[in-house]
């Protein structure tokens, strides 16, 4: 079984039959003082048109394990994105930002998303990762590409 060593404990991947994840990608504007430009680079011109790919991560938890209590967001800033008391199978938004801004670590490109039971004990986890090269790996595993 793959896992994550925290404070001395090897901590387990959640088993995938228990949430479904899907990747969304909105094309949105940014927001802007002005309109289209072009800016000039050494190969080729690129037009910047005020939008971009705007990524969304929605967890479905299909089923609770017997200890599952509370689950927790945690970005790559150690920022604690959610935190909630589960009472029965939900839904989770991650609002993740532009895909650029992912790819070269502006924004967040990695969550850790934790399993807790009523002793604030960390159950199981998923890892969700982002490499520069657009990579999407879940718990370590090729998952997409963005």
């Amino acid at each position: 079984m793959l896992g994550v060593v925290t404070k001395g404990q090897n901590i387990p991947f959640r088993e995938e039959n228990t949430y479904k994840l899907e990747l969304g990608m909105e094309y949105k504007a940014i927001p802007s003082e002005g309109t289209s430009t072009i800016v000039p680079s050494q190969t080729s011109p690129f037009r910047n048109t005020g939008s971009d790919f705007y990524l969304q991560i929605k967890l479905n938890l299909l089923q609770l394990l017997n200890d599952d209590f509370r689950i927790k967001i945690i970005d790559n800033y150690g920022r604690l994105v959610s935190s909630k008391k589960l009472k029965k199978p939900d839904q989770f938004v991650i609002d993740l930002g532009r895909s650029v801004e992912i790819k070269n670590g502006k924004a967040s490109n990695k969550y850790r998303i934790e399993f807790v039971d009523d002793n604030k004990n960390t159950t199981s986890i998923i890892l969700i990762e982002f490499t520069e090269e657009g990579n999407f790996l879940v718990n370590n595993i090729l998952f997409g590409k963005i």
